[in-house]
């Protein structure tokens, strides 16, 4: 599948590059916890988020939104792109995240019924006024970001309400938000270059009897992101955590499913238990983790952050109509030296987490720029707020890891034995940080974390296909319920074959010719992109290793196939795992079926 999505993405650029400019980026897909361009060079998406909104946008191209105005909004953001792409001047970032303002798709001549204020009233939205200003509003805004060499975030009209159910009035206004914008034409175009962040700010999601459960998030979010690939759209899909987007616990016990999807988070002060008076850098890195276990299995775009420290004044309200500490004019209040310090650390513990600024007037001094062609940093007079480091920080992250039609990142080496503990290819962090010690006697000391996994990820696949058998081996029997999950797709979440190997056996035995997913669907050998034991318990595991043989009977072909002289006298069932007292019914001993 992954390999079909991304000659078609291939293709796609190929037809239409030339309609928008030969600056259109390299087309970019989800592969495993990375973003990757068309070469496989790692890509991390930092940049800036802006909203066609007159009080958003200062008044700069008119009062009212209504079509009087559009051309001037679109030059208005002609100059706001052409600042950020303005390399020569210092500026360096290489995504663009439009909000897709409602002050457009509200119709103007209905009241309010009154059950939301702000931007989550969606009493007052139209369908069809979306359709319209995708056309006239929004795709050339769109259209000139993609000229300019930039990446495309594509954010829908609002934020969340505060209270949402499985079922209810926001869930379908998603629907039909994200119904209509992949009926664009022009914007289905583009999708290695555009992609979609499929709500903003979810707080409190309720499932259908209104409780808050884990699988709330993922029952709410799941119908959403089939509307999206039932009408074509391959790009990749950001799906937002609750708690403002800062919480994503939820879906690590239940998961939202798609092959080509990151998680977008917002970090404002306060956020993760991290403040000005809590900042120390191991803690939020640790936090971070805690509540973004999805930075282990898919990128990261962190969607919205700014600060600027406290200031004298009358403060202002946010778009929940929440009041915010009065400040120099951002959505958050904090200092450079302290907040965002541990801010920064967390940014650069990962090889996958992206940066957006919230709004251009909070990365450039754009007022400046107006009046003179310079650009520089915003707040050049506030040190301790984001504009001079965020400046500064951007052009380090943008040129990291960066898309490209050459490829620079080296490529993974797959150790003769693809299964040895101490290569580079096995983690002990596939899912949170767990630990891998080697003991005695070659023996490795796993400690897992609940819902931990370790194990091995290989970039694009390896070829098992030669072998029979996959076993592995235990020092000491499992008694706590634990998997071996094997992934012909680089997506932790996507399908895969999973074994239970607790039930106090030191063994197990993967026929690797028979394996299918909980759907059915059959587990290539000659692609296996993730090997992976994982456990729903903190525990500890003594592990010997993985081994691949020829020798032990496959049950489709038992008849005729050499016995392995170790496995004299084992008993196994038709699933090939080893048996040690074998109950009444069919079983292979020493190569073929056998009563009992």
């Amino acid at each position: 599948m992954l390999m079909k999505i991304r000659e078609k993405l291939l293709f796609i650029c190929f037809l239409v590059a030339s309609s928008v400019s030969a600056q259109l980026k390299p087309a970019l897909h989800v592969d495993g916890n990375q973003l990757r361009d068309e070469v496989g060079n790692k890509v991390v998406l930092n940049g800036v988020a802006d909203s066609p909104s007159p009080s958003r946008n200062r008044l700069h191209w008119g009062l009212v939104a209504m079509d009087d105005s559009i051309n001037a909004c679109i030059k208005y953001f002609d100059k706001v792109i052409t600042a950020l792409t303005d390399k020569e001047q210092g500026s360096a970032v290489d995504v663009f995240r439009l909000h897709l303002d409602p002050v457009w798709t509200n119709n103007p001549d209905l009241e309010s019924d009154g059950t939301y204020t702000g931007e989550s009233d969606i009493s007052r939205f139209s369908a069809n006024r979306l359709k319209t200003y995708l056309k006239k509003l929004y795709w050339p805004i769109i259209s000139d970001a993609l000229k300019h060499g930039l990446y495309v975030v594509v954010r829908p009209p609002g934020v969340c309400q505060g209270n949402m159910n499985v079922g209810g009035e926001y869930q379908e206004y998603l629907i039909d938000v994200w119904d209509v914008i992949t009926s664009n034409d022009s914007i289905m175009k583009y999708p290695g270059q555009i992609s979609f962040e499929i709500a903003s700010e979810p707080v409190v999601v309720r499932d259908e009897n209104g409780v808050v459960t884990d699988k709330a998030m993922s029952d709410f979010f799941q119908p959403v992101i089939n509307i999206i690939r039932e009408n074509g759209f391959e790009g990749v899909i950001w799906v937002p955590g609750k708690l403002w987007q800062q919480d994503f616990r939820s879906f690590v016990q239940s998961p939202v499913l798609d092959y080509n999807m990151g998680f977008a988070v917002h970090d404002y002060c306060g956020w993760f238990e991290v403040t000005d008076d809590n900042c120390d850098k191991q803690f939020a890195i640790e936090r971070f983790k805690h509540y973004v276990p999805m930075v282990y299995t898919n990128p990261i775009l962190i969607t919205e952050v700014d600060w600027s420290p406290e200031k004298e004044g009358t403060g202002h309200y946010d778009s929940y109509g929440n009041w915010v500490l009065s400040n120099y004019g951002t959505s958050g209040t904090a200092s450079t030296s302290k907040w965002a310090q541990a801010f920064k650390a967390v940014v650069d513990n990962f090889d996958n987490v992206g940066v957006i600024v919230s709004s251009t007037y909070s990365f450039i001094d754009f007022d400046e720029y107006l009046t003179s062609g310079r650009i520089g940093p915003a707040f050049p007079d506030v040190p301790e707020a984001c504009g001079i480091p965020l400046y500064q920080w951007m052009a380090e992250w943008t040129s990291r890891y960066y898309a490209s039609t050459e490829r620079y990142c080296p490529e993974q080496v797959v150790p003769e034995n693809p299964f040895d503990i101490d290569s580079e290819c096995f983690s002990s962090c596939l899912l949170y940080d767990n630990t891998c010690k080697k003991g005695a006697d070659d023996i490795y000391n796993v400690s897992l974390l609940n819902s931990g996994s370790v194990g091995w990820r290989y970039e694009h696949g390896i070829d098992i296909s030669e072998y029979d058998t996959l076993k592995i081996e235990f020092a000491e029997p499992i008694s706590r319920t634990a998997y071996l999950k094997i992934y012909d797709t680089s997506n932790f979440w996507g399908r895969h074959y999973s074994v239970d190997v607790n039930n106090n056996r030191t063994e197990a035995n993967i026929y690797l010719h028979s394996m299918k997913s909980d759907s059915g669907e059959e587990i290539r050998a000659d692609s296996i992109c993730i090997i992976a034991l994982q456990t729903n318990y903190v525990q500890d595991i003594k592990l010997k290793g993985i081994r691949l043989t020829k020798t032990i009977p496959v049950p489709e072909a038992i008849d005729g196939v050499e016995k392995d002289a170790s496995d004299d006298g084992a008993v196994y069932d038709l699933n090939g795992q080893r048996v040690g007292k074998p109950r009444k019914g069919m079983y292979i001993v020493g190569g073929k079926k056998r009563m009992y």
